[in-house]
């Protein structure tokens, strides 16, 4: 690799995201987790969504080398933004406004009905 005068400024977009998201986006999986599960389940239901979390984060691990050669890098992050936007989409639409609700009311909050469309 030629050697720029530019290098730091990778070292420096990696640290600033990770500042940034470690501050903001990061918690909200694991806060939102500890709510939404009734006390009777919250130990079995929070073990299996960890689980999932550590087994998707191994799958892109592992796919990541074979899908920039398939897609290009620029084809697999394309690829990997879509999957984040649907994600997202899918959690605007279905997970309900947890705001102000006890632990105890999140029962009956969650056994309504699955689509829950904003207004």
């Amino acid at each position: 690799p030629t050697k720029t005068g530019y290098s730091w400024t990778i070292i420096s977009g990696l640290a600033l995201y990770l500042i940034f998201f470690a501050s903001g986006m990061a918690p909200v999986p694991w806060t939102v987790n500890s709510e939404i599960y009734p006390i009777w389940a919250r130990s079995f239901a929070t073990s299996v969504s960890t689980g999932t979390n550590w087994t998707f984060n191994l799958i892109i691990s592992i796919s990541f080398l074979s899908l920039t050669t398939a897609l290009t890098r620029s084809g697999a992050f394309y690829l990997y933004a879509g999957v984040a936007t649907a994600g997202w989409s899918l959690f605007f639409l279905v997970l309900p406004e947890t705001r102000g609700v006890s632990l105890e009311q999140m029962d009956t909050l969650f056994s309504g009905p699955v689509l829950v469309f904003k207004k």
